[in-house]
């Protein structure tokens, strides 16, 4: 059995993806949508990430990945390398009969998973929005888009969002 890594992430015009270890907009359809997506699926994410989390995200295994060796995560896996928690990942994934794994966050983390990504499901928001941390560049030449819809906005969200799915062209 083969696993997938996926990177899910809200990313603004302008690329920004926080702002003082923040989501910089609250977008509660786009919660709602991560959710559905993540439950019962590994996800690697950052320490700061994972900071910027109240509580472990239930129901799924919270890998967290830090190069500071005294770092513990009450409900979560630490390590110390992408490698490691892909390995984690998946033989949690295979165990469960699941065949993906997200990637949540943040930019370095990103960064370092592109290359094994066979797949980016991206809530675009519309507008650039201010803030410190950014996505790393895609050269849109690997990917093509699977789907794109405009979300309708529920009443609470601060944006205007456009759901994307890209897929690479091959991975290696």
């Amino acid at each position: 059995m083969s696993v997938d890594y996926i990177i899910i992430s809200a990313v603004a015009k302008n690329r920004v993806i926080g702002k003082n270890n923040a989501m910089p907009w609250y977008l509660p359809t786009d919660l709602k949508r991560f959710k559905m997506l993540t439950l019962n699926r590994p996800l690697i994410m950052g320490r700061k990430t994972w900071e910027s989390l109240k509580f472990p995200l239930p129901d799924r295994l919270n890998i967290v990945m830090t190069c500071d060796k005294s770092f513990r995560a009450q409900g979560g896996i630490v390590v110390h390398s992408l490698l490691e928690g892909c390995k984690i990942a998946e033989k949690e994934a295979i165990k469960n009969h699941i065949d993906e794994i997200f990637i949540i966050g943040g930019s370095q983390i990103f960064r370092q998973a592109l290359p094994i990504v066979s797949r980016i499901y991206m809530t675009e928001i519309i507008v650039p929005v201010e803030g410190d941390v950014f996505f790393p560049y895609l050269n849109y030449a690997d990917w093509f888009v699977v789907s794109s819809e405009r979300i309708l906005r529920d009443q609470r969200d601060t944006h205007k969002t456009r759901y994307t799915v890209y897929k690479r062209l091959s991975l290696f």
